[in-house]
């Protein structure tokens, strides 16, 4: 009996009015139908309402005199961080308002404040997409990332959440043998979490183990933030006998969209809480479908700090299922996007799908220094073959491109427990 769960949902019913369920039928309906009559029309009171909330008693938009949605500017980190104020609703304190931080991974920490609502929002959010994957409330949770004071749970927490707090920064063959041996000591169900460059570092230190599939009783693998290698997926899949899915979400935000278990090379948005534009790279304009663009999103729940078209820094590609938008690719952040000799946008994709060439090497970092000169920093205990190397990357950068390979003991994390793989120095907008 999954006693958690049970605790969980009482508490909800008798001390709560069932908030989290009534949320969770609506992510649920919304999810499963968001081409509803009702859904649609559920959807645009929501943004109604959001919108309206926002010019009357939100200092930043009160001040510009708009009303309608399409009157409202896209705007981003930089613009909300230059004074948090301006973005907080009249009808709070800033005191008052809990809040999650970024890491700062492109910059300084950034602060997301949240009322009760969205928090609870977000935690039924939360329980769906997670429940999506196969991982049941109240399961034991292996959460990779690096932890610290400010992150970390207390005792308390981790139980009745049952989370077992794992080191994202350490993936040597002493450490995962330890891992292993503890996931197979533990008979419950359970499933793992953490970005897609923590299972990049596991999954070569599993291969050079020479790992045999396990049988631990793990649900699911769910990777968050990053894309996920297909090799590494299948790798996974393959060792933890478990479905290995990829979720789009951030820190500020939640969860945007996700894979399923029916379709793991599409991420199905949360049409519930989010409404999601792509936007062109270089304008506030939709691209068409199947156009690579901008994420950028409007909350509709957050109403002490409202996200309104809300640029995320990253970039994706929208098409059609059915006549449901979803997300087809997910290409990561504008800024680590590199360039061509010829000034032509790559993908960070180009970059990673030519280093899965390379399997023995363990770490990479990729850097645009000039218009011309880039830097492929190297983490291997095998020989490289720098010629093979060079001719793989002028393909597509070009044949004029000045590719300086430097060899390393380690790419460091940053904060929050990601490696960049992909840096953009020179064209920095």
């Amino acid at each position: 009996m999954n006693f958690r769960k049970t605790i969980f949902f009482l508490k909800d019913r008798w001390l709560d009015n069932a908030v989290i369920s009534r949320h969770l039928n609506d992510i649920r309906t919304n999810y499963e139908n968001p081409g509803s009559a009702d859904n649609i029309a559920g959807r645009k009171l929501r943004l109604e309402q959001i919108t309206d909330y926002a010019a009357r008693f939100v200092p930043f938009y009160r001040a510009l005199g708009i009303s309608r949605f399409e009157e409202f500017p896209v705007v981003n980190k930089n613009i909300i961080k230059e004074d948090y104020s301006r973005f907080i609703s009249n009808h709070y304190r800033m005191e008052s308002l809990s809040y999650v931080t970024t890491s700062g991974s492109t910059g300084t920490p950034f602060r997301s404040y949240r009322d009760r609502t969205k928090i609870q929002r977000h935690i039924a959010d939360n329980i769906f997409f997670n429940s999506l994957a196969g991982g049941d409330i109240g399961e034991r949770l292996y959460y990779f990332r690096v932890w610290n004071k400010i992150n970390k749970k207390s005792r308390l927490q981790k139980f009745f959440q049952n989370i077992e707090e794992e080191d994202a920064s350490d993936f040597t063959e002493e450490y995962v043998k330890g891992f292993l041996e503890r996931i197979q000591r533990d008979k419950s169900e359970k499933y793992f979490l953490s970005y897609a460059s923590s299972y990049e570092a596991m999954a070569y230190t599993l291969q050079k183990m020479d790992v045999h599939p396990l049988d631990a009783n793990i649900s699911c693998i769910i990777s968050m933030s990053e894309s996920l290698p297909e090799m590494t997926r299948n790798y996974l899949e393959q060792i933890f006998t478990c479905p290995v899915l990829s979720r789009y979400s951030n820190m500020e935000n939640g969860f945007i969209a996700q894979q399923s278990l029916n379709n793991k090379f599409e991420y199905s948005i949360n049409h519930g809480s989010f409404l999601v534009e792509i936007l062109d790279p270089e304008s506030d304009f939709p691209v068409n479908e199947g156009e690579l663009g901008r994420i950028v999103i409007t909350d509709y729940f957050n109403f002490g700090m409202p996200f309104i078209r809300y640029d995320t820094g990253d970039m994706a590609i929208m098409k059609s299922d059915n006549g449901n938008p979803v997300l087809s690719s997910i290409e990561g952040r504008k800024t680590d996007f590199i360039y061509s000799v010829s000034g032509q946008l790559l993908s960070p994709h180009m970059i990673t799908n030519t280093m899965w060439k390379f399997p023995f090497i363990r770490q990479f970092q990729f850097i645009q220094k000039t218009d011309k000169d880039y830097l492929l920093r190297i983490n291997s205990d095998t020989k490289v073959d720098e010629n093979e190397i060079r001719k793989e990357f002028m393909g597509f950068l070009g044949s004029e491109a000045n590719i300086l390979l430097e060899y390393v003991n380690e790419i460091p994390l940053l904060a929050s427990g990601k490696r960049r793989k992909i840096v953009q120095e020179h064209y920095k907008k």
